[in-house]
This record gives C-alpha cells, structure tokens and sequence, in this order.
C-alpha cells in the first residue's frame, strides 16, 4: 500500500505541475503578446507645418523656410527630427532646431541657376509619411 500510495502521489503532483505550466502559459500567452500590437496601434499626433509654402525668387538667391512640428506620440522619449530635401534641384542647408514646447527647424534654399519650379520637402523622421512641400518659383537673373 505505501508504494502505491507513493506512485499515486508521484502521478498526482505530475498532473497539478502540469496543470500551473499550462495556465502559466496560457496567462502569459494571452498578456504578453499586446504590448507590442498596442504599441503599433498608436499612432504619431505631430502635425507639420510650413512656411512659407510657396514664393518666387531669382536664380542664385536664397530664403529661410521654417517647419513647425507639434504634438506628441505615446512612448517616444524624443522629439522626431525635421529632415529637409530638395528633389528639383537647388541646396538646402539645414540649421539647427529651436524650440521646447513644439520644435521649430528652418532651413536655407539657395536656388540653382536655372529658372523653374522646385520644391522643398520637410519630413519627420522617424515618420517620412509626415511631410510638407514647399514650392520656390525660380526665375533667371
């Protein structure tokens, strides 16, 4: 009778081990997993603005754009970075940003030689979908 008592006991404590690792991961299995989706639901609130968002000017010249960036996104310790472009032609010289409640960052066109339109594009980095265009009428000097 004790061996069988034994073995009866061996087999029951098998049972209930089993039981706590399965609800174990069944708790961690339906908690874990939401972090990461949740955190990928929410979405940036920074809105992007510019000014001046269209000018016209003579080759070889320049103007200060300003890009105003406001709003926060959940989890992020620090502001995102305004990365400017100018994809038409001319150069673009960044400055350093200001600001401490919203973020202010301004950058230089200085125009090429050729007469046209081209355009100044602002965006957010680590968000590039938030992005602002402005565009810069360059006429011949």
């Amino acid at each position: 009778m004790i061996l069988t008592s034994a073995v009866w006991r061996a087999d029951f404590m098998r049972s209930q081990l089993a039981c706590v690792l399965l609800a174990n991961v069944t708790v961690l299995a339906g908690c874990g997993g939401g972090g990461s989706e949740a955190a990928a639901d929410q979405k940036p609130a920074f809105t992007l603005s510019l000014a001046p968002t269209t000018s016209s000017m003579k080759a070889g010249a320049e103007i200060d754009i300003v890009a105003t960036v406001a709003g926060t996104s959940p989890g992020m310790l620090e502001k995102p970075t305004v990365v400017w472009t100018s994809p038409d032609g001319g150069t673009v010289v960044a400055q350093a940003p200001t600001g401490t409640s919203g973020m202010t960052s301004t950058a230089t066109f200085i125009a090429p030689t050729s007469a046209g339109n081209y355009r100044v594009i602002a965006s957010l980095k680590p968000f590039p979908t938030i992005a602002q265009t402005a565009v810069l009428t360059v006429s011949s000097k």
